[in-house]
């Protein structure tokens, strides 16, 4: 049996790792159409 600790912060870190994917999608989807990283376009964007 794993501790609590060690399974509440694989959860945490499963958790954070899904929810800024999704963020990522999801901004570089409002910026552009495409589902590819525009780095360089999404900071010229918003700077």
């Amino acid at each position: 049996m794993k501790s609590p600790v060690v399974v509440v912060a694989l959860a945490l870190a499963a958790a954070i790792v899904v929810a800024a994917s999704l963020l990522i999608l999801t901004e570089t989807r409002k910026s552009s159409g495409h589902s590819t990283l525009n780095i360089p376009s999404v900071a010229a964007a918003s700077g």
